[in-house]
């Protein structure tokens, strides 16, 4: 419709405005939700890669220097929805932390696996934090922020 009114050419507000609106109520997150299809960068030490390799690193189980970029791209992948929430629901006004849906979260990309928001704390912590050291400043800082943004997303997902 908008091609039809040469919205390009037209100096009329109505179609201005029609375009306004067609920018503002896009598909973008549909879109970049199923965009990439990219795993997540392997838990790997800079020393672990070589210019002669021609296998895959192994990943390890603890702390590397990857561990504040691993967090950061998982809280990144993270879309946290109510899956059940439905606006139309009276919440129970004597108990309304009982009635109120599950949050969920869902990782992003193809397949992405779905968790309660506990369980994804849960997947946080048991993969990534409870490695870290206090002592080493990188990991008082990767625990401090991850903590944070969990709490953040614990809070969005209350309201």
């Amino acid at each position: 419709a908008l091609v039809n009114a040469g919205f390009m050419r037209t100096t009329d507000m109505m179609v201005l405005q029609a375009y306004i609106l067609f920018l503002m109520t896009g598909s973008t997150v549909t879109a970049l939700s199923t965009i990439g299809d990219c795993k997540l960068p392997l838990n790997i030490n800079d020393t672990d890669l070589h210019a002669d390799g021609k296998d895959a690193p192994t990943e390890h189980a603890g702390p590397t220097e990857m561990l504040f970029s691993l967090i950061r791209a998982e809280l990144a992948m993270a879309i946290s929805t109510d899956a059940s929430k439905d606006p139309r629901v009276p919440i129970d006004k004597d108990n309304p932390i009982a009635s109120r849906p599950l949050s969920m979260v869902r990782m992003a990309g193809p397949g992405g696996q779905w968790y309660t928001l506990d369980g994804f704390f849960a997947h946080i912590e048991g993969t990534y934090l409870r490695y870290c050291d206090q002592k080493i400043p990188l990991h008082f800082f990767t625990l401090t922020m991850t903590r944070q943004a969990l709490c953040k997303m614990r809070v969005v997902s209350f309201l």
